[in-house]
């Protein structure tokens, strides 16, 4: 993908997910009848609407021009030559990010139809690019991607580029093997053998060898080629996967951890019965994972080292749960994709080497903030008659209120960097992302 696709993405995001004034929030110790939330919603709330508007008003299209422009050969580093045509393939990053390719089909779709420039070809699933500046009118250059174990089939495009004034950026869409791209679970290094045909010319063939990272590699910044440093932090999103199977598995066992503590209402039902129920969902689900003694883990190593790329390893959901152990981002989320399957609306809280979550407790209200990683701090006792299921409940429940708390003082400090737009903070709505097309990472 080349970096002018990835500025427009950025610039989506930036859209997406900017942030306007906050209030400061704070909360006091609650009971276990007690609803942890903020008493100051309203502001927050009105900017979390905001955010969901915005692809729907195409702002995008105000957003400036993307590096790439008219007249601009610097762009070039090292071209090719066919007859008078200049062109250059080129991999941006160099290693090739299955979970990018994964999740932003849709994305790359919407992106090009909101912000099109008539200098911009293809699609947006290509982990390379091709520039290319015909020497006269309508040049035609023909794109053959050959298969390899990751491109399923060969694929033969035919551009044309209008203006030899232009540097015309491709990226061929590409028939990639999505399911041996998710599959990919350790890094590899595969050859990509890429032909460029001009009017009619002899082929001119280009071999690369990227180095393939896992799909559990998840980007969240790089610096392109030409210096220029983009932020993905939304690209989390995609491993929030409210269609894993594993999540009905873990709601059962928690609906019958409920029953043993003899709670009211067991029932996973969103947003049907009122704020009260709907922390008492989240705050179940924090018992069932404090039950299996889900501990901290901070294994975030990615598969594969860069100075140019800034990755993070994330565990499925299955192996999250499996393992009962995570780390911030893995445990917030683990918390989101159930919780979007349930039908409440979560987020990421992302920070400088952190990531909590947060929700609504109330449909369109209620900000209610969760510092997973403190879900070892309590480990729930086998229950006997000594230790009865509803009063480790309890004792849970603290934890979770405490969980509460410590990520509200969290948001609460670092709300002028929120505010002022920073570097490295984003506040992720999961909704905003399906919306914009960033689909989740269905193995």
């Amino acid at each position: 993908m080349s970096f002018k696709k990835i500025v427009l993405i950025g610039m989506l995001f930036s859209l997406l997910f900017g942030f306007k004034t906050l209030p400061c929030y704070s909360q006091e110790a609650s009971g276990a009848d007690s609803s942890p939330i903020s008493k100051q919603d309203d502001p927050l709330i009105s900017f979390l609407h905001d955010l969901s508007t915005k692809l729907s008003k195409k702002q995008v299209k105000e957003s400036p021009s993307p590096v790439v422009s008219k007249k601009n050969p610097d762009s070039f580093i090292n071209p090719e030559i066919s007859g008078d045509t200049k062109f250059e393939i080129y991999f941006n990053p160099d290693d090739v990010f299955p979970a990018v390719i994964v999740s932003l089909v849709e994305l790359g779709k919407k992106t090009l139809a909101l912000h099109p420039k008539k200098e911009m070809l293809g699609s947006f699933n290509g982990a390379f690019s091709i520039l290319a500046q015909g020497s006269k009118p309508n040049t035609g250059v023909k794109v053959t991607v050959f298969p390899n174990r990751f491109i399923a089939d060969q694929t033969v495009i035919n551009y044309t580029l209008p203006d030899p004034n232009f540097l015309y950026d491709i990226s061929p869409l590409v028939a990639w093997d999505f399911q041996k791209l998710t599959g990919l679970l350790e890094p590899t290094n595969e050859t990509f053998k890429i032909g460029i045909q001009v009017d009619g010319q002899e082929m001119v063939t280009k071999i690369f060898q990227p180095r393939i990272r896992s799909i559990n590699d998840s980007i969240y910044s790089y610096t392109d080629r030409y210096g220029n440093v983009s932020s993905l932090l939304p690209l989390f999103s995609a491993f929030v996967n409210e269609n894993d199977p594993i999540i009905d598995e873990i709601l059962k066992e928690a609906k019958e951890l409920g029953l043993k503590a003899k709670l009211q209402n067991v029932a996973f039902t969103g947003y049907q019965w009122g704020q009260k129920a709907t922390i008492q969902q989240v705050a179940l689900l924090w018992f069932l994972f404090q039950s299996k003694h889900f501990v901290y883990s901070n294994i975030t190593q990615e598969s594969g080292i860069s100075s140019k790329v800034l990755a993070q390893h994330v565990r499925s959901l299955e192996d999250s749960y499996s393992a009962t152990q995570a780390n911030c981002v893995d445990g917030s989320v683990l918390f989101a994709s159930i919780l979007k399957k349930i039908g409440i609306k979560p987020y990421l809280v992302i920070k400088p080497g952190h990531c909590y979550l947060m929700f609504l407790s109330e449909e369109g209200k209620g900000p209610c903030f969760i510092e997973t990683t403190m879900l070892g701090w309590y480990q729930v006792k086998n229950f006997n008659f000594f230790h009865p299921a509803s009063v480790e409940y309890q004792n849970s429940y603290q934890s979770f209120n405490a969980a509460n708390q410590h990520a509200t003082s969290v948001f609460n400090a670092d709300y002028p960097h929120y505010q002022n737009k920073e570097s490295g903070y984003s506040l992720v709505d999961i909704d905003a992302c399906r919306a914009a097309g960033i689909t989740p990472i269905n193995k």
